[in-house]
């Protein structure tokens, strides 16, 4: 692939590993849900590897791979990778096109879109001579963390691991900023946790004394008529950047839909009784008892 492509990150994030667009997607190469899972990326409520530099981005370049061999020409990938594939293909039909010239100036795509090639180009220009545009020099060679894998089966906490394995939980957090709860998965396969170089044998002796987290869990709550974020968020006491970062799929910045599915985080610090309670009063306001 073209080197140039590298660049493409500027513009679509400024290389923030965090960034979300209103629109919902995420991460430095800004990927929508359903696309990151189409490209291997795992999206769900405990696990959201958009927020993975590393697998983000080996996401991104299979794409644009894919998009290149669609349409055959650089300019109409990138294009693409904006716009989406189908809307760019559409177009192509409508305009009865098959170079990047004969729609750049097409009213039937988005202006953002129109402007996406020349702003690449732009940026690539200004970030191979920063000092000529009054930028300061982009230090190329930022030291790579060192790491090994340790499989983990279960819900532990970041802090928990980090203190077995003897490093500052920010360092683990670091290099697993894919966990949007601070934990590994209570579900599905063993998580392939990264640790510093070093301590994969140590975790690993020390993995069978450290006691799972149970102190969280979550509820489903059915989105029913009436329903607004606001009231969800006062109803349960939990910050819109936590519910947030539970729902990867939402758009909180759009009307929720009847019958969606919100995950919201509760404590399970109730008795076995109160528990009993509150599920069957979470049954009658239309949401589903806590299932983990």
């Amino acid at each position: 692939m073209p080197e140039d492509i590298a660049y493409l990150v500027m513009l679509e994030s400024g290389a923030d590993p965090e960034a979300r667009s209103p629109a919902n997607a995420l991460g430095m190469w800004q990927f929508m849900p359903a696309t990151a899972r189409s490209y291997g990326l795992r999206v769900d409520s405990w696990v959201d590897e958009r927020l993975d530099p590393w697998k983000s981005t080996k996401a991104a370049m299979l794409y644009l791979k894919d998009l290149y061999g669609m349409f055959g020409c650089w300019r109409l990938a990138l294009s693409a990778y904006n716009s989406g594939e189908n809307k760019l293909n559409k177009v192509l039909c409508q305009e009865d096109a098959t170079e990047y010239d004969e729609i750049s100036s097409s009213r039937r795509l988005k202006r953002e879109t129109r402007e996406f090639f020349p702003r690449f180009l732009a940026m690539t220009v200004i970030a191979k001579n920063p000092g000529k545009y009054g930028f300061n020099q982009v230090n190329e060679s930022a030291k790579e963390d060192k790491h090994e894998l340790v499989p983990v089966e279960g819900c532990y906490a970041l802090e928990s691991l980090a203190q077995a394995a003897g490093v500052p939980r920010s360092t683990l957090a670091g290099l697993n900023p894919a966990l949007v709860r601070g934990k590994t998965p209570a579900e599905g396969s063993p998580y392939a946790l990264r640790v510093p170089l070093g301590k994969k044998q140590i975790l690993a002796r020390k993995l069978e004394d450290i006691p799972e987290d149970r102190a969280s869990g979550h509820v489903v709550h059915v989105v029913s008529q009436g329903d607004n974020l606001a009231r969800i968020l006062k109803r349960y006491h939990v910050e819109k950047t936590k519910l947030a970062e539970l729902n990867p799929d939402v758009n909180f910045r759009k009307r929720l839909r009847r019958g969606s599915k919100i995950v919201v985080p509760v404590e399970k610090t109730q008795t076995g009784k109160t528990m009993k309670g509150r599920r069957r009063s979470m049954d009658r306001a239309g949401r589903l008892p806590v299932v983990r």
